[in-house]
């Protein structure tokens, strides 16, 4: 489903971060899984802090934000309207992202594979490594998480990645898709 934002739609999610935290909820929206276990977003926090140039509460951004915030019984906190993530993650300059993914990959990789955080580990670890630029190095990490991982990609040689957004599909009715053979290859002459 992809939803379009007006202006109005974002003053409104801005509006809603007066009397908060904005910090300590903007570490929250750099989260790339979007639930993330509390001691994910208290890490984050401590990585937004050089940026911040002050201390950044996660615990206190959870009691005083609780109407922006869905706190599960599990330990998980999400926020009840991704517009306000939304907002903040746009309001984010790119360096201090950047900066912030560098420190908490670095922190990611070295938490256990069990509980919460290895369960945040397994299913963002990646996408924060490609934010730090470092996916490289984490893809051995990423495949040795221990938890099932909660994608799975095969890529043809002959398909590039994104190669279903829309820039290379076009609408319209499907009648009888087909699965290709392992073995086929566009352009190859039997």
């Amino acid at each position: 489903m992809v939803t379009l934002q007006s202006a109005t739609g974002r003053e409104r999610a801005e509006q809603q971060l007066v009397g908060t935290d904005a910090d300590a909820l903007r570490a929250l929206a750099l989260a790339e899984v979007r639930r993330a276990p509390l001691a994910v977003w208290k890490a984050l926090a401590q990585a937004l802090e050089s940026h911040t140039g002050r201390a950044v509460d996660a615990t206190a951004a959870l009691r005083s934000a609780d109407e922006l915030l869905d706190a599960g019984g599990d330990g998980w906190v999400s926020f009840r309207d991704e517009r306000v993530a939304e907002s903040l993650r746009h309001a984010t300059d790119p360096d201090v992202v950047r900066a912030v993914s560098l420190a908490f990959v670095d922190w990611l990789r070295n938490q256990p594979a069990t509980g919460a955080t290895g369960r945040y580990r397994a299913q963002g670890l990646a996408m924060h490594a490609v934010q730090a630029g470092r996916f490289g190095e984490t893809a051995a990490d990423i495949a040795a998480a221990g938890q099932r991982l909660p994608w799975r990609v095969r890529w043809a040689h002959w398909r590039p990645p994104g190669a279903l957004s829309a820039t290379f599909i076009r609408p319209g009715p499907l009648d009888r898709p087909l699965v290709a053979p392992d073995e086929y290859s566009p352009g190859e002459q039997p």
